[in-house]
């Protein structure tokens, strides 16, 4: 008897049969990538001469104009003939739905992304760490300033961070498909773009640089966490940021400093982060991931699973008894996305906001089990 059979799990094997046969690209990222954008009627487009002939086109052709007109405002590059040994790099199109709390669809976005992995270390890269704020940081602070001392918070996104960073590398890169105007020159980026290596590393410094220039203090024994005059907090991850001030005046004000650099979007309150969400009730706040775990379990809706209230059955000891042993159930196994699942089910752990499961996590034979944490976490899910 298969494990599914002794679980009790419906499962037919060729739903998580990945081959190259069964999807277009023949790798699993694919699905990751595109599944949760792709739960409603609207599919994302996976290149340019597949975007521009879909039903919604238009859309995504105003999407690519929209992106392109902010790199000609910020002089992202300029159009050369290259030198005889230049190496250029290529690019693609990305492109994305941004969705509401409602999971309804406000934004069609596309994002010029260059194929960095191209790239050689020593020529055209070097330095590529880039700090951000840890997330128990961000949950020690919210506890701390909105909590207890209840100060106001604002997330802030800041449009197209990466357009902003300077490059200190010579970097030679076609022009973006679509977009062509001198077919015998090529793009030398002057600014960070997606998809470089040294991209992430050039806005921290730049975003750094600015904080410095409005006079705001770095803490020392923290990575990306910075005061203004006993007024503000800002942390900082990539490109979203959340300020924290005793009242809306100096929270304006913040607001208002990083409006002499950057164009950006103020959010509100902070409601998601990360996949995390923050919810206020009754002057309580909560943290949970819960639209993450809906997420994660529709992809394996098709096993109809039951729903449990524990994250694994009491008394029940993991083995490799629980390992397939005879060939059906090595077969059977093998068509199962259990390593899928077990790693989606980081993002519960490595943020913390689902300590029932992180614990599970650290059980030598977890990979046998996922199925079960999604039975769990559907049915304790909620603040």
């Amino acid at each position: 008897m298969g494990y599914c059979a002794r679980n009790k799990i419906q499962c037919d094997k060729n739903l998580f049969n990945f081959s190259g046969k069964n999807t277009e690209s023949g790798k699993v990222t694919d699905l990751l990538n595109l599944n949760e954008a792709n739960l409603l009627e609207v599919r994302i487009s996976r290149t340019y001469k597949e975007a521009i002939k879909v039903p919604e086109a238009s859309k995504w052709e105003d999407a690519m104009n929209r992106e392109l007109k902010v790199m000609h405002e910020r002089n992202v590059w300029e159009l050369v003939k290259p030198p005889k040994d230049a190496k250029t790099l290529g690019n693609i199109w990305v492109y994305t739905l941004k969705r509401n709390e409602q999971n309804e669809i406000f934004t069609y976005k596309a994002r010029l992304v260059a194929q960095g992995f191209n790239q050689i270390k020593g020529e055209s890269y070097d330095e590529v760490f880039s700090p951000v704020v840890n997330f128990s940081i961000i949950r020690l602070f919210f506890t701390i300033f909105v909590c207890l001392f209840k100060w106001l918070n604002v997330q802030i996104d800041i449009n197209n961070a990466y357009l902003y960073a300077n490059l200190d590398e010579v970097i030679y890169m076609s022009q973006p498909e679509g977009f062509v105007v001198e077919a015998d020159k090529v793009c030398r980026l002057k600014r960070a773009i997606y998809g470089l290596h040294q991209s992430g590393r050039q806005w921290f410094l730049e975003m750094d640089n600015v904080l410095k220039d409005l006079n705001f203090l770095k803490l020392e024994w923290c990575n990306c966490v910075y005061m203004y005059k006993n007024k503000l907090i800002l942390l900082l991850y990539v490109d979203d940021i959340i300020l924290f001030a005793k009242n809306r005046k100096d929270l304006e004000l913040g607001i208002d400093l990083l409006k002499r650099y950057f164009e950006l979007k103020v959010l509100g309150k902070a409601k998601k982060l990360l996949g995390i969400e923050f919810m206020e009730v009754d002057g309580k706040l909560f943290i949970h991931q819960n639209s993450y775990i809906d997420k994660v379990c529709n992809l394996y809706s098709k096993f109809k699973f039951p729903i449990s209230s524990l994250p694994i059955p009491k008394g029940h000891v993991l083995s490799k008894l629980d390992s397939p042993c005879t060939k059906p159930e090595v077969e059977e196994m093998s068509n199962l996305p259990y390593r899928i699942v077990d790693n989606l089910f980081l993002g519960c752990n490595v943020r913390s906001a689902r300590r029932d499961v992180e614990g599970k996590k650290k059980k030598k034979y977890d990979r046998f089990y996922p199925l079960v944490l999604c039975r769990f976490t559907l049915k304790s899910e909620g603040p």
